[in-house]
């Protein structure tokens, strides 16, 4: 089971347009025998992972209220300025001139682990 959507499921397997697609894909939906099988599928994807419906349940509340700030870090650094030709940029008093560079560094995944060990 690798689509989520009915329409499309049904243009890959038939080869219809949309609208036919649409139709008859939300009709299967209704069937009752297709609906005990996507259960069954669904069933065998949580078992292959290890999980279970509490454990995706937790999950996405942890990343419903987590805190952006735990994952990336914000900062400023200065680099000398440039033109358009590559030339360092000088000032009234030709002094070389600088610009100040807003950063957003994603955290690597150590980071991040000994950010969420701290909070458990």
């Amino acid at each position: 089971m690798r689509l989520f959507n009915a329409t499309q499921a049904y243009i890959n397997v038939y080869d219809v347009d949309y609208a036919t697609a649409m139709v008859n894909g939300s009709r299967m939906l209704r069937n009752a025998k297709v609906q005990s099988l996507i259960q069954e599928l669904r069933e065998a994807r949580l078992h292959d992972l290890g999980a279970n419906r509490q454990d995706i349940l937790t999950d996405l509340m942890k990343q419903s209220f987590s805190d952006i700030g735990n994952y990336l870090e914000f900062g400023a650094y200065d680099v000398l300025a440039m033109d358009s030709e590559g030339n360092v940029k000088l000032d009234v008093d030709d002094d070389q001139s600088s610009e100040e560079v807003m950063l957003a560094r994603i955290m690597d995944a150590l980071e991040v682990g000994n950010l969420n060990d701290e909070e458990v």
